[in-house]
């Protein structure tokens, strides 16, 4: 095994060297992404939670949030605004479930801004009915770790995306998100990004996680997938339906875009 091993790392080694005149330890490490993944993967795991609501008394999930530090030491729940508007049309109430010192629970949330050029909603999370003993401990991401000027989104960077596809995660009152993983696809420099990964329906709202070496930076917000079309033909050759396939391709929002929504919103 540790021959394989030794054998896999030489040819990565060789492949990277054939890409840089004088490649370092460290550039090295950074080109490849799954070292330490799973160190990230145990902390990315606590800033995402399941924003749902209740109907007929039943708990419903709409999409995935993810938890940042706002000011005054509060924390805000960061999602897409189309996660949401649903629900805010039916004036029903949202909720995050989280895990805390006293188990899983769901906290009432309120919207604080929305932007829906760039679909994103701004969630405070409700003081009024929460108590400060119940709260997450050092599961949220602080200012430290946002990407605000782009820097980490680079062409072909590894990122995890933590989040609830399919409302997987979330069953019988737990909160065990899935985290895949993916590839910074494009990026020409505009308000949002690709990437190169799948995620599906539950997943609008998750953080995306640039791996770079030992450390990771928040860079974005998954808000959608590019979708493809498979045509349907009947016998004499004319289209009767086309129907709509994830191609792969991920949008994002950029971590710019969301900061500039945080500093807007009132709580």
């Amino acid at each position: 095994m540790k021959n394989h091993l030794l054998a896999i790392l030489l040819a990565l080694s060789t492949i990277h060297n054939a890409f840089a005149e004088e490649p370092t330890t460290m550039e090295f490490i950074n080109a490849v992404p799954f070292i330490s993944i799973e160190e990230h993967i145990k902390v990315t795991k606590k800033t995402v939670a399941a924003i749902q609501f209740t109907d007929s008394d039943k708990w419903m999930m709409t999409g995935t949030g993810f938890l940042v530090q706002g000011k005054r030491n509060t924390i805000l729940v960061i999602t897409c605004l189309h996660v949401i508007a649903g629900a805010l049309n039916q004036k029903k109430t949202l909720h995050v479930g989280l895990d805390t010192k006293n188990g899983y629970k769901r906290f009432p949330v309120l919207l604080a801004y929305a932007d829906p050029v760039n679909d994103i909603a701004i969630l405070s999370i409700s003081s009024d009915k929460s108590k400060k003993s119940d709260m997450p401990d050092n599961s949220y991401f602080g200012s430290e770790a946002f990407d605000v000027n782009n820097e980490y989104i680079v062409e072909g960077r590894g990122v995890l995306i933590p989040g609830y596809p399919l409302a997987l995660g979330m069953e019988e009152g737990q909160n065990h998100p899935v985290v895949r993983h993916a590839m910074v696809a494009q990026y020409t420099g505009k308000d949002y990004f690709l990437l190169d990964g799948l995620v599906s329906r539950g997943n609008s709202g998750s953080p995306v996680i640039a791996l770079k070496g030992m450390t990771g930076r928040l860079i974005g917000m998954v808000n959608g997938f590019e979708n493809e079309n498979i045509n349907l033909y009947d016998e004499s050759g004319q289209l009767i339906s086309m129907l709509p396939y994830n191609s792969g391709l991920t949008r994002c929002v950029t971590m710019k875009e969301i900061q500039k929504a945080i500093d807007k919103a009132k709580y």
